[in-house]
C-alpha cells in the first residue's frame, strides 16, 4: 500500500464515521504552513506483521474523547499502595473486577476495525527493505572548517530545557568525554564517539532488548522480529545511558527503557531495562528517576490489563488501584511509570490514565497531562448550512478544549486534579507552575471559526481564578514563555506581535504592551531581566497578493524594560535558510561560560549548473551567535555541502566540548554524521 494515510482517510468517509479535524485537507494544509519540507524517508519496516504497531499508526489519525484512570503500585511488596486523590474536584468511580472494567470499554467499529482486520488477515503488511550499513566514522571538515590543537571538555553542552532539573531525552548528548548519536532514521542505532578534535568511533549499540542483546541487523535479517527496542530518545545519567522508545515485540505495544552501562565506553553492557504497557509518547527524568508516559488504546474486544515492570519481575496492576473519571469516554490508556536508575530494586510507582496525551510539562513538584477535546467549530458551519436546507439540524456549538490532568511527584506519583480551559495549546512551552498557580496560553476559536487568544491561571485544584481572553483576534499562538511573573506571548497572521502579560495578580492578569515585527518566533529566550530573543521565521509579501510566505530563518530581539512599551532593537535574516530549531527548542544550545548560542543551519540553493539532477542543493552547517549591547551579533557561520549519499539530509543538532563544536548531520541511508569545528 502506497499511501497509508489516504486508504485510512477514505476508509474513515466509507464507514460513515465523522472524521476528525486532524484528517481534514484545509486544516493539515494550515498546520504544514509552518513546517520546513522534510526528509522524504523510506521507512525501513518490520517483516511480521504488527497488529498493535499497526493500530498505533491508525490511532494517530483518530481523535478521541477519553476516560482517566489512576492507579499507583508498588513492586517488590505484596502491598499495593493506590494514589492518594486529594482534589475535591474530581468526580471518580471505580471498578470491582476487570471484567466490569471491560464491559464499559468500547468495540473497534467503522474504519479503525477495519484496518486492523485488514492487517491480522494479511492483507496489509509490511516488509523490511534492504539499507547499506549504519553511520560510518567521523568525517573530517572541508575547506570552511577549523582544525587546531586538542581543546578541553571541562565545559560542555547540556539539552535544552523547558525548566531546570528536569532533564528532556534528546536525540544527541554528551557528557565532555563522548557525543552519543542515536540515529532514529535508518537503523535505530547508537554511535559513540570521543569529544576530539577529530572524533573516533569507539562504540556502535543496535538497541536489542535483554532477551536477544547480541542482535544487530548484521548478524539477522530478521532483526526487526526480535524484541527489540526502536528508540527515539535517550538519557545520560552518570555512567548509566538510557535509551527509550517502542518495544516491536509482537503484536503487543510496550514502551521500554534499556539502561546501559557506559563506564567503559569500548564494552557497552545492558545492566537493567524498565517496560510498561503502551507506545511511547514522552518522558522526562528528574535525579535519578526516569518517568515515562506512555498510551494505548482500549478495546473491550482486545483488551490486555496494564502491566508495568523492571527487568523481567512483571506486575499486573490490580483493579483496586484503578479510578476514573465519571464524565469521560473509554477510549485510551495513558501510563506515567517511574523508575529509580541509581537502585533498580527499590519499589516502581505507576499512575494509569486512560486519557490520550498530548503536550507535557513538567517540573520538579508536579507532571501536568494535557489532551485536546476537538469539538470541530468548522464542521458547526457546515451543519448550520445543511440546516438551512434540510431544516434537521439541532446541535449546538461546542469549543474546542484542553484538559489538563495533575499528576504529583513529590511523593511516589499520585493523582491531585483535573481542570480544563477552552481552547487548544501551540505547545508545552504553553504552560508553566508558579506559586502554586498554573498559567496556561491557548488559541480558541468561535462558532464562525474566528480564532482569538487567552491567558488562563488556575489555582492547584485547576479551577480557574483569572484570565485574559479575546486578544489577537484571526491569529495564533506561535510561541510563549514565561519569565517569573510576567507571560511573553507571540501571536501570527501577517506579523509577529510580542505581548507583555502581567501574571503577578492571578486573580487579574492584564496585557501591558505589545509590538509587532514581520514574521513570527517559535520560540522565546529570555537573555536577562530586560531583553527577549525571539526564534522563528522570516516572512515576505507574496506580489499581488494579500498574503505572505516564509522566506527564511530569522533572529529578533525584544527590549522589554519598559513592559508597556515593548521594542524591537535588532533582527537578523537568513533567507533561504532554516534551522531545526524553529520546531524544536532541544535543537538550541546555549553556552554558560561564553554567553553565545549555536544553532544548526540549513540552506537551500538553485543549483542547476552543478546539480545535474537540476533539484536544490543542499547545504548546511551552523550558527554561533551572542546577544551584546543590544545587539546581535553572528559569531560564525559554517556551511557546507555533506559528503552522505544523495538522499535528503539535515543539520539536526549543535553540540560542543571544550572548544569544540560538533554537528550533526542525518539521513535516512547513513543514518548520523559528525562534523568538527572550532569555536572562534
Amino acid at each position: 500500500m502506497k499511501n497509508d494515510f489516504d486508504f485510512i482517510k477514505n476508509k474513515i468517509e466509507e464507514s460513515g464515521v465523522k472524521a476528525p479535524e486532524s484528517m481534514d485537507g484545509d486544516f493539515v494544509m494550515k498546520q504544514l504552513e509552518n513546517v520546513q519540507p522534510a526528509a522524504e524517508i523510506t521507512e525501513l519496516k518490520p517483516k511480521k506483521r504488527r497488529t498493535g504497531l499497526a493500530a498505533g499508526l491508525a490511532a494517530a489519525f483518530v481523535a478521541v474523547v477519553a476516560l482517566s484512570v489512576f492507579a499507583v503500585m508498588h513492586f517488590s511488596k505484596p502491598a499495593v499502595r493506590p494514589a492518594a486523590v486529594v482534589s475535591a474536584n474530581v468526580p471518580l468511580k471505580t471498578f470491582t473486577s476487570y471484567d466490569e472494567l471491560k464491559a464499559q470499554l468500547p468495540q473497534q467499529t467503522g474504519a479503525f476495525r477495519y484496518f486492523t482486520d485488514e492487517i491480522t488477515a494479511g492483507n496489509i503488511e509490511y516488509d523490511a527493505e534492504e539499507s547499506s550499513s549504519g553511520s560510518s566514522g567521523a568525517s573530517s571538515s572541508d575547506g570552511s572548517f577549523l582544525t587546531g590543537g586538542m581543546g578541553s571538555s571541562d565545559s560542555y553542552s547540556e539539552t535544552y530545557k523547558q525548566v531546570e532539573g528536569v532533564d528532556e531525552g534528546d536525540i544527541v548528548k554528551t557528557d565532555g568525554k563522548y557525543l552519543y548519536l542515536l540515529s532514529t532514521n535508518a537503523r535505530n542505532v547508537l554511535t559513540v564517539y570521543t569529544a576530539t578534535d577529530q572524533p573516533e568511533l569507539v562504540a556502535t549499540v543496535y538497541p536489542a532488548s535483554k532477551e536477544d542483546p547480541a542482535a544487530t541487523p548484521d548478524e539477522s535479517d530478521n532483526y526487526f522480529d526480535t524484541d527489540t527496542l526502536y528508540a527515539t530518545e535517550m538519557y545520560l545519567y552518570g555512567d548509566r545511558l538510557v535509551l527509550v522508545g517502542i518495544d516491536l515485540d509482537g503484536g503487543n505495544s510496550v514502551t521500554d527503557a534499556l539502561v546501559y552501562d557506559i563506564s567503559d565506553i569500548k564494552n557497552i553492557k545492558l545492566a537493567d531495562s524498565f517496560c510498561q504497557s503502551g507506545y511511547y509518547k514522552s518522558s522526562r527524568m528528574i535525579g535519578d528517576t526516569l518517568y515515562l508516559i506512555s498510551e494505548e488504546w482500549l478495546y473491550s474486544d482486545d483488551f490486555e490489563i496494564p502491566v508495568c515492570y523492571s527487568g523481567t519481575d512483571k506486575q499486573e496492576i490490580p483493579i483496586e488501584c484503578v479510578y476514573a473519571m465519571e464524565h469521560s469516554a473509554m477510549e485510551e490508556m495513558l501510563i506515567v511509570g517511574g523508575y529509580t536508575l541509581s537502585d533498580s530494586s527499590s519499589d516502581v510507582q505507576s499512575t494509569v490514565i486512560l486519557h490520550a496525551a498530548g503536550d507535557i510539562y513538567c517540573n520538579k513538584d508536579n507532571l501536568y497531562i494535557c489532551a485536546t477535546e476537538w469539538n470541530y467549530p468548522r464542521y458547526y458551519l457546515m451543519d448550520l448550512m445543511m440546516e438551512e436546507i434540510t431544516g434537521g439540524y439541532t446541535g449546538t456549538y461546542e469549543p474546542n478544549k484542553t484538559q489538563i490532568y495533575k499528576v504529583s511527584l513529590t511523593d511516589g506519583i499520585s493523582f491531585t486534579a483535573y481542570g480544563e480551559v477552552e481552547g487548544i495549546l501551540d505547545s508545552r512551552y504553553s504552560l508553566d507552575e508558579k506559586d502554586g498557580y498554573l498559567r496556561v496560553a491557548a488559541t480558541t476559536e468561535d462558532k464562525d471559526y474566528v480564532l482569538t487568544n487567552c491567558l488562563y491561571i488556575l489555582d492547584k485544584d485547576l479551577n480557574e481564578v483569572g484570565s485574559v481572553t479575546g486578544f489577537a483576534k484571526d491569529e495564533s499562538i506561535k510561541a510563549v514563555r514565561y519569565v517569573g511573573d510576567v507571560a511573553y506571548v507571540i501571536t501570527y497572521e501577517q506579523t509577529d506581535p510580542l505581548f507583555i502579560i502581567d501574571v503577578s495578580n492571578p486573580a487579574a492578569p492584564e496585557i501591558l504592551g505589545e509590538v509587532k515585527i514581520d514574521g513570527f518566533s517559535t520560540m522565546l529566550v529570555p537573555v536577562d531581566d530586560n531583553t527577549i530573543l525571539g526564534l522563528g521565521f522570516d516572512t515576505e509579501e507574496v506580489s499581488g497578493y494579500d498574503m505572505q510566505e516564509q522566506s527564511g530563518f530569522k533572529l529578533a530581539l525584544f527590549d522589554v524594560s519598559d513592559k508597556l512599551n515593548p521594542k524591537v532593537i535588532d533582527e537578523k535574516v537568513y533567507k533561504d535558510c532554516y534551522s531545526p530549531v524553529m520546531y524544536e527548542p532541544r535543537a538550541l544550545v546555549y553556552n554558560p561560560d561564553r554567553d553565545d548560542y549555536i544553532v544548526p543551519l540549513n540552506a537551500d540553493y538553485t543549483d542547476y549548473g552543478n546539480d545535474a539532477s537540476g533539484d536544490f542543493d543542499i547545504r548546511g552547517g551552523m550558527l554561533n551567535f551572542k546577544v551584546e549591547d543590544g545587539k546581535i551579533k553572528e559569531l560564525a557561520r559554517e556551511e557546507m555541502r555533506s559528503d552522505l549519499n544523495d538522499a535528503y539530509y539535515d543539520f539536526v543538532r549543535c553540540a560542543y566540548a571544550g572548544e569544540n563544536i560538533y554537528l550533526i548531520v542525518e539521513n535516512y541511508e547513513d543514518g548520523m554524521k559528525l562534523y568538527t569545528t572550532k569555536y572562534r
